[in-house]
């Protein structure tokens, strides 16, 4: 997955928006866009849930670091 702009782009080919390119998960877990928005990801591929839980993970994994800061 990579993030051009404000668009999520998996692998699959799927294209999502998400402002800023800010992407969260939300206390009930569904899944956030932007600093008010919501994604419908009811009909994502389990493999599209996947790539997106893996590149956040190394996101906050990287914040963790000296490196990212």
């Amino acid at each position: 997955m990579k993030i051009e702009g404000d668009n999520l782009i998996f692998s699959t080919g799927r294209k999502v928006y998400a402002n800023s390119g800010i992407i969260g998960i939300g206390f009930g877990g569904g899944i956030t866009e932007g600093y008010d928005g919501g994604l419908n990801d009811r009909d994502w591929t389990p493999a599209e849930r996947v790539e997106l839980a893996e590149y956040m993970i190394e996101q906050w994994k990287r914040y963790a670091t000296e490196d990212a800061r």
